[in-house]
Parts: structure tokens; C-alpha cells; sequence
């Protein structure tokens, strides 16, 4: 669902796809994104993922716990953080 968002800005002029950030669970997801034309893509939260002004959270519900511990307390303030995550409500985030 990430990917399809992230193409989707892309497609409709956004942003340039160089200046996202896209994080992957693991080596093949990595692969499997940059197969559509995406450059800058981790399977960690980095200071890319950090210093972003928006982070789109769409990852499985089992994968939540992981990428929480990642960024819990490290958002800044002023970064609008967009969950579009399955089944999981809105206090959990």
C-alpha cells in the first residue's frame, strides 16, 4: 500500500521520486521497490525517515511493534505523520 502511494505522488507531480524516502522490511522488499524507479530506499529508520516532513505509516499489523520502537519518541514535533494501517486503531498509534 506504501508503494502504491508513493507512485501515486510521484504520478501526479508531488513530489520527484528523489526525494522520498522509502523504508522496507527486508532485502527483497528494497529490491522489489527500487524495481519501480525508486532510489532512496532503507530497511531502517534512518535520518532520511527522521527529518521527514511527513511519514506515511503503512506497514502490516504484526509489523507495527517493530516500526513503533523505531520511531517512538524520535518524530519531531511538526512532522504529520499519516497511519493508513489496517486494523489497528487510532490509540495504538
Amino acid at each position: 500500500m506504501g508503494l502504491t502511494y508513493a507512485k501515486s505522488f510521484v504520478a501526479y507531480n508531488k513530489v520527484v521520486a528523489g526525494k522520498l524516502t522509502l523504508v522496507a522490511k527486508d532485502k527483497a522488499g528494497i529490491e522489489r521497490i527500487k524495481s519501480h524507479g525508486f532510489t532512496n530506499v532503507t530497511d531502517i529508520i534512518n535520518g532520511d525517515v527522521l527529518n521527514s516532513h511527513v511519514i506515511i505509516l503503512s506497514v502490516k499489523p504484526q509489523d507495527l511493534s517493530t516500526v513503533a520502537k523505531g520511531l517512538s519518541g524520535k518524530i519531531k514535533s511538526d512532522t504529520l505523520v499519516i497511519s493508513i494501517l489496517a486494523e489497528i486503531g487510532r490509540a495504538h498509534v
